[in-house]
Formats: structure tokens, C-alpha cells, sequence
């Protein structure tokens, strides 16, 4: 993808991210704990606080990645140092749900309702953009990502793994 494209896509989906981060998630959770109450909700809020949490640092990547390429000045070893210690403590912070598993199924009598299945899907997907982060990207949603899948038959590395290993932004 050109510098352009590239400088386009970041000025919308960086934006978005964030809005998602600082708006979306602490609205849902807000709702499911005003509509459903607590304790019906701790798995699946659960969940949100960490896709919260990988969103925060996906939108912190992607701005950065968007000031670099408009030519504003980054502190390289400062994010370099922070996402090398989200690195370490993104698998921490899921190992959460032997916690909060058990304590919804107490608080909800062991039932395996909707509830639980939200719960660990929203589990589920933190640990999907992790890898997207961290690993292996995930999200093809472009034509050239497209391409590389079918004639390379292998997921990417993850841009922000890429970035890390050349210790640069």
C-alpha cells in the first residue's frame, strides 16, 4: 500500500479505534451493567475492560504509525518500552478470566446462558487482537492482503511485531 492510501486509511480507521475505545466499549458496558445489573454481566464486562484494553493500544499504535508517516517526531524508545511491556502483560491480564470465570458462575447459580457465551466470546476476541497485534495479522480486508494470502498461503507477521523486531515505528 502507497504512502497515500496508507496516510488515508490511518486518518479514518486511527479515529475510529479510539472512538471505540474511549466511547463504544465504556458505553456497552455501562448498558449491560444499568439494563442487566452486575452480576449477570461480570464475565462479559469482563471481557469489554480487555478488548478496551488491546483497543487502546491498537489506537496508540496506528496514531503512531500515522504521525511517522505525516513526518511528526516520535519518541521511538518510549513506545518501543511500552508495547514491549503490553507484550508481557496482555497474556497476564486475559489468565483474569480464572477469576472472573468462576465468580459469574457463582453469582448466576451455574447457568450456561447467553451471558456466559458473550462472556467468553468477548475473551475470545481479545486474544484474536492480540494476534492481530502482536503476531499474526489477522484483518485482511484489502485487496494486497488479499493477494499475499492466496500466493504466500501464510498469515503476515503483524505490522506492530514488525515494527518491534526492527525497533523502529
Amino acid at each position: 500500500m502507497g504512502k497515500e492510501k496508507l496516510v488515508e486509511r490511518l486518518s479514518w480507521y486511527y479515529p475510529l479505534e479510539r472512538f471505540h475505545t474511549f466511547v463504544t466499549v465504556p458505553f456497552l458496558i455501562g448498558f449491560l451493567i444499568y439494563y442487566y445489573g452486575f452480576e449477570k454481566t461480570v464475565l462479559i464486562n469482563s471481557g469489554l475492560i480487555l478488548c478496551s484494553a488491546i483497543l487502546y493500544q491498537g489506537q496508540l499504535y496506528w496514531g503512531i504509525k500515522l504521525r511517522k508517516i505525516t513526518g511528526k517526531e516520535i519518541d521511538n524508545d518510549y513506545y518501543l518500552k511500552k508495547f514491549e511491556k503490553w507484550t508481557r502483560t496482555n497474556p497476564i491480564l486475559l489468565s483474569s478470566i480464572v477469576l472472573t470465570l468462576p465468580v459469574h458462575l457463582i453469582l448466576n447459580e451455574f447457568k450456561t446462558d447467553s451471558f456466559l457465551f458473550w462472556g467468553l466470546f468477548a475473551h475470545f476476541f481479545y486474544v484474536l487482537e492480540y494476534v492481530n497485534y502482536y503476531q499474526k495479522q489477522l484483518m485482511y480486508d484489502n485487496i494486497n492482503d488479499f493477494k499475499y494470502l492466496l500466493i504466500n498461503r501464510k498469515l503476515k507477521k503483524s505490522s506492530l511485531l514488525k515494527d518491534m523486531q526492527k525497533r523502529a515505528f
